[in-house]
C-alpha cells in the first residue's frame, strides 16, 4: 500500500454512506481453500497473522465453462485480488489491514486480513442472525452509527465470527472505475456519518 496520499473524505450534515458485502461473482471461477488451509487460518480477520503466515499455493474450482478467471474474488473470510493490483485497490495507507502473499495458480495474489472490527451498529434498524451462543453468524441489513470512514473502508462486525469483510462505497466505486470483474458487492446497509457512537 502506498502512503504518498492521505484519505480526505468530507460530508454533508445528511449523508449516509452505502454499506457492501462483496460476494463472488456467479460469471467467474471461484477460489477455493484446499488442503485443510481454511481451518489452519481461521484466526483471519481475528488476529495480526502476518509474522506466521505461510504463502498458500490455490486453485480456481473450474466446474463451469463459460465462467472466466477473475483478478479479484471473495476467498471468505477475505478478499484475495492479484498483487499487481495493490496500490490500484489501495491507494492510500489504511490502518488496520493486512495483505498477506498467495499464490493462485503460479501468481501473485494478496489476500486481505481486515483487524478494523466495529461495535456501534444500531441494532434496531439492522437485521442480524445470531447463533445459540448470541454470535452474529448472518447480516441481512446492517446500519452503522458514526463509522471513522477514514480508517474504516473495510471492516468487520465485533461481536460476529468475522466471516464478512463489509466495505462501503468509495472501495466499490474503485473496482468499478478500475473494470475489475470477480465480486459483486450486495447493497447491504448505511453508515449514519453524523450519527453519535
Amino acid at each position: 500500500m502506498s502512503s504518498e496520499h492521505k484519505l480526505s473524505l468530507e460530508f454533508s450534515f445528511f449523508d449516509m454512506i452505502k454499506i457492501f458485502d462483496p460476494l463472488p461473482s456467479n460469471s467467474h471461477y471461484p477460489l477455493l481453500w484446499g488442503g485443510g488451509s481454511f481451518l489452519k487460518y481461521g484466526d483471519l480477520n481475528f488476529r495480526s497473522m502476518r509474522n506466521d503466515w505461510k504463502e498458500i499455493n490455490l486453485d480456481f474450482f473450474r466446474d463451469v465453462k463459460s465462467q472466466v478467471r477473475p483478478r479479484i474474488t471473495c476467498l471468505i473470510p477475505g478478499i484475495a485480488f492479484e498483487a499487481e493490483l495493490e496500490n490500484l485497490l489501495f491507494p492510500v495507507e489504511m490502518d488496520g489491514l493486512e495483505l498477506l502473499p498467495l499464490k493462485v495458480e503460479g501468481k501473485d495474489w494478496k489476500l486481505l486480513n481486515c483487524l478494523n472490527s466495529i461495535d456501534n451498529v444500531d441494532e434496531k434498524r439492522s437485521i442480524l442472525h445470531r447463533d445459540d451462543s448470541g454470535k452474529i453468524f448472518m447480516v441481512q441489513k446492517l446500519v452503522i452509527n458514526n463509522l471513522a470512514v477514514d480508517k474504516n473502508e473495510f471492516f468487520t462486525i465485533q461481536d460476529s465470527n468475522r466471516s464478512s469483510i463489509f466495505v462501503i462505497e468509495s472501495f466499490v466505486n474503485r473496482v468499478r472505475q478500475l473494470g475489475l470483474k470477480g465480486l459483486q458487492f450486495r447493497h447491504i446497509g448505511e453508515v449514519n456519518v453524523n450519527s453519535p457512537p
